[in-house]
């Protein structure tokens, strides 16, 4: 039985198969008690879905699936390694030996809980018309940076922004909520004649790396942008551990560089486990 069934075979068609996955480098970890499969270059989320469980829970009696924008985040098993403030683990770079659990509104799971609630393809949840809350955005920040500009948005406009903002020696950080760069523009592909896209990100992403004053942050989320300065929750992997904690970046200037969010077609069912957008299938 294959570890993982959701998982498109590496020579998939327009790079469905991951283009960020190393697959000669396997690992394993566990969630609410779930073993979990994946490769180099997963997130988190990503090996949940590929090893099979695709449901966060339940309310009013609908399943309700896994995707980037509707995951609980997650804190160690162990209290004693709780140093940081929890995971997304869409953001959250997939480890060999993690030991997870995930969070309810009502804070992290207990033993108990991952043995009598546990699902074979779902977190097991149980929601009761309460929003998935992101527990980070109540916390102060634990650190402060400064920029003459941030770009919220590491695709190929906020990319393309960074390179001109940066050239007069400004300094830029540039945001992206993915732990990669070049947002959905590789999906759509080029338009007629023009550069591919995976042309334009390597030769700005070469370009930005060699500019002492621009700093890039992938696997970070900006949550409030206000009073001149902007919030952000960033995760990194420190000493083979993920931290993850929020900093307030004063700025001169914000710009959003988002794009677009592809939303799903209104219907019956829309948030059931394995419905998705297509862009986020291919990110995925």
């Amino acid at each position: 039985m294959s570890t993982n069934p959701n998982r498109l075979d590496a020579d998939a068609k327009h790079e469905f198969g991951g283009v960020e996955l190393d697959r000669t480098k396997p690992l394993s970890f566990r969630v609410d008690g779930h073993r979990v499969h994946g490769y180099q270059g997963d997130t988190v989320l990503s090996a949940l879905l590929a090893s099979g469980i695709i449901g966060a829970g339940a309310e009013d009696g609908s399943e309700l699936g896994l995707d980037e924008r509707f995951a609980p985040p997650l804190v160690a098993a162990r209290a004693g390694d709780r140093t940081t403030t929890p995971l997304p683990p869409e953001r959250t770079p997939a480890l060999d030996g993690f030991d997870l659990v995930s969070m309810g509104n009502g804070g992290a799971r207990t033993l108990g809980d991952r043995v009598l609630r546990r699902a074979v393809h779902s977190l097991g949840h149980r929601f009761q018309g309460s929003p998935l809350l992101q527990p980070w955005v109540r916390l102060a920040p634990a650190e402060s940076a400064e920029a003459d500009l941030v770009i919220v948005g590491g695709g190929v406009a906020g990319l393309s922004a960074a390179e001109l903002a940066g050239a007069p020696g400004r300094k830029v950080i540039v945001i992206e909520r993915r732990p990669w760069l070049g947002g959905d523009a590789r999906y759509f592909g080029p338009v007629g004649n023009d550069e591919t896209p995976e042309a334009i990100e390597t030769r700005l992403i070469a370009r930005l790396s060699g500019m002492d004053n621009i700093r890039i942050w992938t696997a970070t989320e900006a949550f409030d942008v206000a009073g001149g300065a902007v919030s952000v929750h960033r995760v990194e992997i420190v000493d083979g551990k993920p931290v993850a904690r929020v900093i307030r970046i004063a700025a001169h200037n914000v710009i959003l560089a988002t794009g677009a969010i592809q939303r799903l077609p209104v219907f019956a069912g829309n948030r059931l486990p394995g419905v998705v957008g297509s862009a986020a299938a291919y990110h995925r």
